[in-house]
């Protein structure tokens, strides 16, 4: 699959353009040019140095993460950023971000996948910021 396919994808499933506003961090296409292939997925919390590295060992070619490398933009990039970076595109892996977006969608969020964990019945929205629901409430089985 192209990678720009599995973009196009997740920005339309997770609403990416409702949060432009409204979150710090970059969502969608991070680091990377976006044209390659993306045969070989890997999805983790962090884009942290250790997450890219098991990534390159592996062969991703794009990582998806809830905490990518830009909020609010990158005023330098030395350190812990450089290191970053720099294992991405040594590795020629794309970094796709998505925070809020993430958080917020009502069957694959991250509330979604804790309330499908703990089986909550009688589920609906809850939290909202401006126009988005974040999160989900209910009844926890007794």
């Amino acid at each position: 699959m192209q990678s720009t396919v599995l973009f196009d994808r997740l920005d339309e499933e997770l609403s990416l353009d409702e949060y432009t506003d409204l979150d710090a961090s970059a969502n969608g296409l991070q680091v990377g040019t976006g044209d390659g292939s993306a045969d070989r997925v890997a999805f983790a919390v962090d884009g942290v140095v250790s997450t890219i590295e098991a990534a390159a060992e592996w062969g991703a070619d794009v990582l998806v993460v809830h905490h990518g490398l830009s909020w609010d933009g990158i005023d330098r990039v030395t350190g812990r950023t450089h290191e970053r970076i720099a294992g991405l595109i040594e590795n020629e892996i794309d970094l796709y971000a998505a925070h809020l977006p993430l958080d917020g969608h009502q069957s694959v969020g991250n509330a979604a996948g804790l309330a499908d964990l703990l089986n909550m019945g009688n589920r609906a929205p809850y939290g909202k910021l401006g126009p988005v629901t974040l999160g989900q409430q209910g009844w926890l089985p007794t």
